[in-house]
């Protein structure tokens, strides 16, 4: 039957237990349709059709109708008791009650097997009985055994399936409840882990509830049966029964306990890795590696504690497993054997009994195993309902009230405040106060005020995002909203511009325009049809934002609220927006510009001053500057240098980075697969090898490779060369001194789920379950040609040998088989104790069996011990070598290879090692030998079943190959299709005030609802699957059971006790083989597919690159040596890669010790690249930096990078305490610490805290302000003692206030230093000694500020004439009222001259230049006509765009 939307499909219908026809959901017989489709082609999501009852709207409107009437009920709602619980048992609970009975059903006739027909046919093996009802006796065996299995199966599978309901259910509810929350409600990350953990944690508890009553009645069932069969000799086996299952429930209860200690503490290491991760750059420059080394391996030392104490609990729950039944038979025995009745008993009756019983205690070991495990799942689905009712039954935000009359009877007043106070939920003090505001229909209002003043709290209140306390608001019209952050979706460019409105040509070209997208749209390949990721991570800032303002103008919405849109864009592109956007596009709308780039004021209609929450001052521009109002001073503050000639971050197609879709994690890290994005049948792969000794990065390599592919058929009309190629490597080390380079954060289409994980983790929001459910960050490329992971034989030889040694591993292994060898021997013993013997040996031979008994006891136990040992060594061993690796790796490992995936190494992979393999090795282990020995043990008792255990076998492994590759198809389909839930559920939460504002709330829950339906599809097939596989394996199992049976029919010849014996023997274990053999066979195969992820971790180890040494003990520095500050560059040319573009060029300059210099330059020029290249991030391809003489190559980077301090533009403030953020080492005094503090202007406010300098600093430095973090890095360079200061000037958005305290700190105290400053701001550049200026990675002028700007036709003269008149005269004055501290004495004269030539050569229109190229330059030059003659020549429009 076709399935929607694929006609062309062939479609299954998942079915569950709810069909009429109860032959196929017993049999799973739907699955057989589903092998042979997918032996004809791959199974893909269209394929599936979920049936209408199992869709997530069905469910998730049922569930909610359900909720509603908790809160409708008026006794819960005035109790706040409205339970989550009870709308989930009201909705779903009388089918899964009805799920009981199987469970039931299931117990009847294990016990009917166990019991009835094993005592008879261990009477007919005695020598009783007629051979007929024997067969019907081995019939009825084969019966019992299958419909057991059918209805444990059924059990599982369709708990599995009210489970994935459940589940569904809470998701869309969650969904739904977000979207009506205020924004400030509910973090991001508690929202995600709601629906990555407590759902599924309700899911897991659905699935094994019933085996918690159901434990209680089986072992109750086996007791009465025990009792009746031997009388009095039953109660030992009471006694032991029922204090080993509270024993078994207690563990139960300490696993959940210790199982939610390792995450936290696992979620702890994860927060700590990737704040390591996001700042290795900063990590690496302050030469803090060891320190981060401490305390990690503090936290994971805690972590391995709990991890062992896990272990050990779990061997504890296998002793009871294994030790339960022959407790029990030894208790019973011992009251039997030495009862005066049993001498004279017949021994036939003495064979029944015992060996009936025997059988009977074998099927407790199910119970036991399943009784924790339900234990465990309830209390985690406990705890998830406290967590759910406390987020369902938040304050929800109240819908937007419109105006539908005109207010104040003026049809153009569009917004009209009036004393209104306006608070967020929680916060008991006012955000804004007395707002007053009255807004008109072609109005352009201005806010402006400093950071925290509460610019954005006044659109918020607009938007109804914040409370309203008091006073008027009126709201009449549409509103449209620009967020600060641009607000992106996973779509393509067009879908984000429409955001669900219907296509106007005509409206939709003129939004195009306005905001300047034409360009960046003729750059793509398939234009405005082109996907974007993930909040836009492969657009720049500035292409994100217009595409967000484009989204706004396209709406044609009567009110328009833009927040501070422009800051992000280059200072051309946010004029034009302004101008032919804001100003001409828009006049005829209510524009309300929150802005603090104060040069658009003087032409906006009216001016509103915010300062703590009140408006201080509003009017026009003149009225404003009249009332004295400290706007022209502000005015001109940041003069930002504008450079006309930036190339742009092209989106996806040119940006230095992998553009890959990789096949697999394993396949991704032996290459870079390159596809196009719209169609992956082409693919190219482009070898990445780690093994390079050279510390050089790969990806620019890669990055040429894909340009040189591209350049014919992606970007049209591209013409890329050398120079463009140089500046897009420079663009990637940008931010170097920020702390996350963008290659790393910005992922591209394959990398979008690491980064958002990373980002996530970064931002406290997962912990290490949810990360574990988003399996979809795996690198993937379409589940079709997905394969499952080989795990060569070599892997798991490395695993052996680490840590514990080859021999140890195979002697816990060894242990394992000889611990059943020991339990079989004991069976065997049995046999002693029935036959006639001498009745003064009962005594001795019971007594070996006792020893026997304690043995195995002791044994399990001691296995289980020396098991968890070798285990978490090794696990241990795994992660240490791992880090270290990764910690020691150059900075060109970290740009190519995105930060999240790193991260998923130690989240996920360290994870599944350290939890899930030992949790399935500890099961294989434990039933290999189980299954195994039974089967062999059978033979040796009954040679000819040996013929149908090898033909079963064969059928065991052929139903697993026909089944795996569908089951692995379905997993990775699982897992590729939760990602998108997650991002969707992010980018929503992300998105709220926008969702709301343009009414998308249906449109976005639909999404949700098909990006669940699905998951679902996959999840429920999946599943169903592998209860298609239990069965069937269950069904060989019986069937292997039967044929025992019938050999001991066919060869008992007269009976007696002994056969008896042997025949209950083989009879009762035979029985084991129901269950374990298919629980044998999926922790095998768990186990091989978590062998994946030590690969991936050996993988790591092995072949990752390392730095040059830290330290090299026979060449290290002399002590006092970095004290005078003299660097010298000779012929210095760096490539980021070995055979890469030269990024600086032979540059050759000296400065002096204690000179402030400046470096300007334009994108790409070679100035962040000359900073990394005297901290020896990337090692020199030629020539020397020299300082205070001596060569930075020949010592260690330790040496080298302790002796020079940064400051980074980005503030980088560590989890931790002050203390340790400013002296990691404890190497200075309070003293000192408190000097420094008082430095920079943070002495009070640490003196006022209670814990003073060991305050916590909390993630990101999140209690501190932006300028406060600023200026704890300020006082971090000034603890380090050195006397160079490498400083990348702040570009931040701080307020004015706290920028000047900055800009006088680094003054002040950094006076006696040599500084080098990356200069952003033209007004600070001013008060250098001297200013190097770079171009194309070459040193074009070097001079004081001042004889620069008398240079007219000199470079940077150029550059500061580019910014305007009125800054060029300002600047002009700077110089002049510094020119005295900068007419130093220069003696290198002939440099200068030489730097000269090097200007002219590259700043004179080349004569071999042809006059189109020429003409095309200075068509799209943005300089003045006069001075495009003399300045350096632009790239080709083709190869260079606007920067943002």
């Amino acid at each position: 039957m076709p399935g929607p939307g694929s006609s062309n499909r062939p479609n299954v219908i998942i079915h569950g237990g709810n069909r009429l026809n109860f032959i196929s959901s017993w049999f799973f017989l739907w699955i057989f349709q589903l092998l042979n489709i997918s032996r004809k082609r791959n199974l893909g999501k269209d394929d599936l059709t979920l049936q209408d009852s199992e869709t997530a709207k069905v469910v998730g409107d049922r569930l909610e109708n359900f909720w509603r009437l908790e809160g409708d009920n008026t006794e819960n709602s005035r109790n706040g008791k409205n339970s989550i619980r009870r709308a989930l048992v009201k909705s779903f609970g009388t089918y899964y009650a009805f799920l009981g009975l199987y469970k039931l059903f299931g117990a009847f006739f294990t016990f009917l097997g166990a019991y009835f027909l094993v005592n008879r046919l261990i009477d007919y093996a005695s020598g009783n009985g007629n051979t007929l009802a024997a067969y019907l006796y081995a019939l009825g065996l084969f019966l019992c055994a299958l419909f057991s299995s059918i209805f444990i199966n059924q059990l599982i599978a369709e708990s599995t399936r009210v489970g994935v309901q459940v589940r569904a259910a809470l998701m869309v509810l969650i969904y739904r409840k977000s979207l009506r929350l205020s924004s400030d409600r509910g973090g991001t990350g508690d929202i995600i882990n709601l629906v990555a953990n407590d759902c599924n944690r309700v899911a897991e508890a659905c699935v094994n509830f019933h085996f918690l009553w159901s434990s209680a009645v089986e072992i109750i069932a086996v007791l009465i049966l025990a009792c009746v069969e031997l009388g009095t000799a039953g109660l030992p086996a009471l006694f032991i029964l029922l204090v080993l299952f509270p024993i078994q429930y207690k563990l139960g209860r300490l696993t959940s306990t210790i199982s939610n200690t390792i995450t936290n503490i696992t979620s702890s290491r994860i927060h700590l890795m990737s704040e390591i991760l996001t700042a290795i750059k900063l990590i690496k420059f302050y030469a803090w590696e060891s320190y981060f080394r401490d305390r990690v391996g503090r936290v994971r030392r805690k972590e391995f504690s709990r991890l062992l104490n896990g272990i050990v609990v779990k061997v504890w729950t296998f002793c009871v497993v294994f030790g339960a039944p022959v407790l029990a038979m030894l208790g019973c025995l011992c009251v039997k054997v030495l009862s005066p009745d049993y001498i004279n008993e017949d021994e036939g009756i003495r064979a029944r009994k015992v060996f009936t019983v025997l059988a009977l205690f074998y099927t407790v070991r199910y119970p036991l195993i399943m009784l924790p495990i339900a234990v465990r799942t309830t209390l985690g689905a406990l705890d998830s309902f406290e967590r759910l009712n406390e987020f369902l039954l938040q304050t929800e935000l109240e819908p937007l009230k419109q105006e539908k009359e005109p207010i104040e009877n003026d049809p153009s007043i569009r917004i009209y405040m009036n004393d209104a106070d306006f608070s967020y939920e929680g916060v008991s003090d006012p955000t804004l106060r007395f707002l007053n505001m009255k807004v008109r229909q072609g109005e352009l209002i201005a806010i402006v005020g400093d950071v925290g003043a509460g610019k954005s709290s006044v659109l918020s209140a607009i938007l109804g995002q914040i409370r309203k306390d008091n006073g008027i608001c009126k709201i009449r019209g549409s509103i449209s909203y620009v967020p600060h952050d641009a607000w992106l979706l996973n779509s393509t460019l067009k879908d984000n511009i429409l955001f669900g409105n219907d296509y106007d040509d005509k409206r939709y070209q003129d939004a195009v325009h306005i905001c300047a997208l034409n360009r960046d749209f003729s750059l793509l390949s398939y234009g405005d049809m082109t996907e974007i990721g993930d909040r836009g991570v492969n657009l720049s800032l500035g292409q994100r934002q217009r595409v967000s303002v484009a989204r706004a103008v396209y709406s044609n919405a009567d009110i328009i609220l833009l927040d501070d849109p422009l800051s992000v864009m280059d200072p051309v592109v946010g004029k034009h927006i302004f101008h032919e956007c804001i100003r001409k596009y828009l006049k005829d709308k209510a524009v309300i510009f929150v802005t603090n780039q104060l040069q658009y004021l003087s032409e906006c209609d009216r001016i509103m001053v915010m300062k703590d929450g009140e408006c201080f001052e509003e009017g026009t521009y003149d009225e404003l500057i009249t009332k004295d109002v400290n706007l022209a001073s502000l005015i001109g503050e940041y003069m930002e240098i504008e450079d006309p000639d930036q190339i742009d971050e092209l989106i996806n197609e040119i940006r230095l980075e992998k553009v890959a879709e990789e096949i697999d994690e394993s396949d991704g890290l032996e290459s870079l697969v390159v596809a196009d994005s719209k169609n992956n049948s082409n693919l190219k792969e482009y070898p990445l090898s780690f093994t390079r000794t050279q510390s050089k990065s790969e990806a620019h390599e890669a990055t040429i490779n894909r340009i040189v592919e591209l350049n014919s058929h992606t970007i049209q009309n591209a013409n890329i060369n050398e120079q463009t190629i140089s500046k897009m490597i420079e663009r990637n080390n940008l931010t170097i001194l920020g702390g996350a380079g963008k290659t790393r954060m910005m992922g591209t289409q394959v990398n979008r789920e690491l980064n958002v994980t990373a980002k996530a983790v970064e931002r406290n929001q997962l912990t290490i379950h949810s990360l574990n459910e988003r399996e979809g960050i795996t690198p993937i490329i379409d589940s079709d040609r997905r394969k499952e992971p080989k795990v060569s034989l070599h892997v798991y030889l490395d695993y052996f040998r680490k840590s514990t040694g080859f021999s140890l591993t195979l002697l816990m292994i060894i242990s394992f088989f000889l611990m059943a060898a020991v339990r079989f021997f004991s069976d065997w013993w049995l046999i002693n104790l029935v036959i006639s013997i001498n009745p003064e040996q009962y005594g001795s031979r019971l007594g070996i069996y006792g020893a026997l008994v304690g043995i195995v006891l002791i044994g399990v136990f001691a296995r289980g011990g020396f098991y968890a040992w070798v285990m978490m060594h090794k696990s241990q061993a795994l992660h240490d070598q791992t880090f270290m690796r990764v910690l020691r790796a150059p900075m060109s490992y970290f740009d190519i290879t995105p930060l999240g995936k790193i991260l998923n190494v130690f989240a996920k992979h360290q994870y599944l090692v350290d939890d899930v393999l030992s949790d399935n090795a500890l099961q294989f282990f434990s039933w290999l030998p189980l299954i195994t020995g039974t089967v062999i043990f059978i033979i040796i008792l009954f040679p000819w079943t040996g013929i149908v255990a090898v033909v079963l076998s064969f059928c065991i492994w052929f139903l697993i190959y026909v089944s795996k590759d569908v089951e692995e198809r379905f997993k990775h389909m699982d897992a590729d299709s939760k990602a998108p839930i997650f991002s969707h559920l992010s980018a929503t939460l992300e998105g709220l005030a926008s969702i709301r504002v343009y009414n998308a709330q249906n449109r976005f829950d639909d999404q949700n609802i098909e990006k669940i339906n699905t998951n679902n599809k996959a999840l429920f097939a999946m599943m169903q699957v592998k209860s298609w596989q239990s069965l069937y394996i269950d069904l060989l199992a019986s069937i292997f059971i039967f044929a025992t049976a019938l050999c001991v029919i066919i060869l008992r010849k007269n009976g007696g006790p002994e056969y008896a014996s042997k025949a209950g023997l083989a009879i009762a274990n035979a029985l084991q083989l129901l269950i374990f053999v298919q629980w044998m066979v999926r922790s095998g195969r768990d186990v091989a597919a978590t062998m994946d992820s030590v690969q991936q971790l050996l993988y790591y180890r092995q072949n990752i690159p390392s730095e040059r040494p830290n330290v090299i003990e026979t060449n290290r520095p002399p002590p006092d040596w970095g004290k005078s500050g003299e660097i010298e560059f000779k012929n210095v040319t760096l490539r980021y890669n070995i055979y890469g573009v030269a990024v600086l060029k032979s540059i050759s300059f000296h400065i002096h010790p204690r000179e402030k210099i400046g470096i300007v330059g334009k994108t790409g020029s070679g100035k962040t690249t000359l900073l990394v290249s005297l901290l020896r991030i990337v090692e020199l391809a030629e020539g020397n930096i020299i300082i205070d003489n001596l060569d930075i190559s020949t010592i260690g980077l330790r040496d080298l990078r302790n002796n020079i301090a940064i400051i980074p533009q980005e503030p980088v403030i560590f989890a931790g305490t002050i203390r340790t953020n400013l002296d990691p080492f404890r190497k200075c005094t309070d003293e000192e610490i408190w000097n420094a503090l008082k430095a920079v202007h943070l002495y009070d406010k640490v003196k006022s805290s209670t814990s003073r300098l060991d305050t916590q600093v909390l993630e990101n430095g999140r209690n501190f302000s932006l300028g406060q973090r600023q200026l704890f890095c300020i006082a971090r360079a000034l603890l380090k003692k050195t006397n160079i200061l490498v400083l990348d000037e702040a570009t931040s958005a701080v307020d004015l206030q706290t920028d000047v305290i900055i800009q006088e700190t680094i003054k002040k105290n950094f006076a006696d230093h040599t500084v080098l400053t990356i200069a952003h701001r033209l007004n600070t550049i001013m008060e250098a000694d001297r200013i190097l200026c770079l171009n194309e990675g070459r040193v074009v002028e070097f001079d004081t500020p001042l004889n620069l700007l008398n240079n007219p036709e000199g470079f940077f003269y150029q550059l500061v004439d580019h910014s305007g008149p009125e800054v060029a005269t300002k600047l002009k004055q700077i110089a002049l009222q510094h020119a005295p501290s900068n007419n130093i004495t220069i003696p290198d004269i002939s440099n200068s001259n030489t730097i000269s030539k090097e200007h002219e050569k590259s700043t004179i229109i080349s004569p071999t230049i042809s006059t189109d190229s020429q003409h095309n330059n200075n068509q799209h030059s943005h300089m003045p006509p006069s001075l495009g003659e003399v300045f350096v020549q632009p790239p080709s429009p083709s190869t260079s765009q606007q920067k943002d």
